[in-house]
């Protein structure tokens, strides 16, 4: 038997040990509730379907064919190891992190194998506390989009703006790049520069539930390059607290909070907000979620139970297994708000922000108005492998609480209103102003044109007309 031989049949051994001992591990690891593209943590409120019923086990064909797969697999190895020309590449640790990471990419473009660099900085995008440019990618169509560039950011300073198509970083075209790999590319030490190259539209498609470009569209874009300075990014979930102006809403207190993003540190922020709204005493909300690209599960639970009555099904989830399959609730931790309320959202509300756009939405708790929102519903559950790496696994989709999809799909505003690319675009130049202003007055006034904000006042204006000459007994959605 020659030496090759040996080592791929001790190789094979210790990757079929490795594998029964991984399940062994897995079937305590998966009873824990999947996070969205976060970090593992408990989420009151949620029940799981493997409660009651157990995972089904992998048919017999499966486990049969083990052997030979990972017999195919050592040999890979052992060839590369034993003839690849570069012996500096060929290490074991170097070739199976390059299998784990090849074969969790193959799954889909939110799926990762996570080294102990990429774990650590996951953990503190998630805290919102980060070195980097500060955006945030999306993928429609196979193509990188941004949808969002935080306030403050290096990214946002120098002139990127959400719905940029990510075309090159310093020179390396993105086409086929998963948006981890371009986030990899992105990444840095504070201080480097990175050259960011975008594709921007011009106009808005006349077809209003048209998200995607196509190619011919794509090819008309007008290309954009920006030196960005790699920074300490801190990203605030909440923003523009206070009340409308009597410019724009009269004499009713209709108050204003916009979310940024749904991070570790949303749900304390977001119940000061409500707190400093309730002082105000404000007579009805708009909850502002454009441009929020999502982030943690837990923390949408959190905004939309403070809406929403003790026990409320705010989302499902459902995956292969009855341990994926959860229903998250309202928690009640707190009264809920009764404030007649409207939420905004746009085509890069994703995520988090369809949760609570959803829940509010089917409870008919709150009016959406805007346009349709971004359709990314599906769960990521973020595993510690060991002390340094980690998996980040799509393990399910989530549903409203009607059973509405929203992966690939979206949610549509009970109340469309269209905004042209111009008026985006001076309503984001108006934010970045009013944030350089950092003691900004609590009224939230604006000097542009914003057709959605407008109609969310007219549309609060209406119920709290209606309430005073029904002597206060209207209902809290518009």
């Amino acid at each position: 038997m020659s030496r090759c031989s040996l080592i791929v049949r001790g190789l094979l051994g210790v990757l079929l040990a490795g594998f029964f001992c991984f399940q062994l591990y897995l079937a305590g690891l998966w009873a824990e509730e999947p996070q969205e593209a976060t970090k593992k943590e408990h989420v009151p409120g949620a029940t799981s379907a493997a409660e009651e019923k157990k995972a089904e086990p992998l048919p017999g064909e499966e486990k049969e064919n083990l052997y030979e797969e990972s017999l195919l697999l050592a040999k890979v190895i052992e060839l590369i190891r034993e003839h690849y020309v570069d012996e500096s590449k060929t290490s074991y640790s170097q070739l199976f992190k390059a299998a784990l990471r090849g074969m969790v990419a193959s799954l889909d473009r939110h799926s990762q194998f996570l080294d102990e660099r990429e774990f650590k900085e996951l953990q503190e995008e998630t805290d919102g506390d980060y070195v980097g440019v500060g955006i945030i990618l999306g993928e429609q169509e196979g193509r990188l989009v941004i949808l969002a560039a935080f306030e403050g950011s290096p990214a946002a300073q120098a002139g990127i703006r959400p719905g940029d198509w990510l075309h090159k970083i310093n020179d390396v075209a993105v086409a086929g790049m998963t948006i981890d790999e371009a986030v990899a590319l992105l990444r840095g030490n504070r201080g480097e520069r990175v050259t960011i190259t975008v594709l921007r539209q011009e106009r808005k498609p006349l077809d209003p539930d048209k998200q995607a470009v196509s190619s011919g569209e794509m090819a008309a874009l007008k290309t954009l390059s920006f030196e960005v300075t790699r920074d300490r990014v801190h990203v605030s979930s909440v923003k523009d607290v206070g009340l409308v102006s009597e410019r724009r809403a009269g004499e009713m207190r209709i108050g204003y909070v916009r979310l940024e993003q749904f991070g570790s540190a949303t749900g304390d922020e977001f119940r000061a907000a409500l707190k400093r709204l309730e002082e105000l005493e404000i007579e009805a909300l708009i909850l502002d979620l454009r441009n929020n690209p999502g982030g943690l599960l837990d923390a949408a639970v959190e905004v939309a139970g403070a809406f929403l009555e003790s026990d409320k099904i705010i989302m499902t989830t459902e995956g292969r297994s009855g341990l994926a399959t959860m229903t998250y609730r309202a928690r009640g931790l707190t009264p809920p708000k009764k404030w007649p309320l409207v939420v905004l959202v746009n085509g890069f509300s994703a995520s988090a922000s369809e949760i609570v756009a959803g829940a509010l939405k089917d409870h008919n708790r709150a009016m959406l108005v805007g346009e349709k929102t971004f359709g990314k519903g599906s769960v990521q559950s973020v595993v510690a492998l060991d002390e340094k790496n980690g998996l980040r696994l799509t393990t399910a989709y989530y549903y409203t609480p009607r059973r509405t999809k929203i992966h690939g799909v979206g949610i549509d505003p009970d109340i469309v209103v269209p905004i042209t690319l111009e008026q985006e675009r001076a309503l984001y130049q108006h934010r970045w102003e009013r944030y350089l202003r950092s003691g900004a007055d609590a009224r939230i006034d604006w000097t542009v044109e914003d057709p959605q904000m407008e109609r969310a006042i007219s549309a609060l204006k209406s119920v709290l007309v209606h309430r005073q000459q029904s002597g206060g007994n209207g209902a809290t959605r518009p």
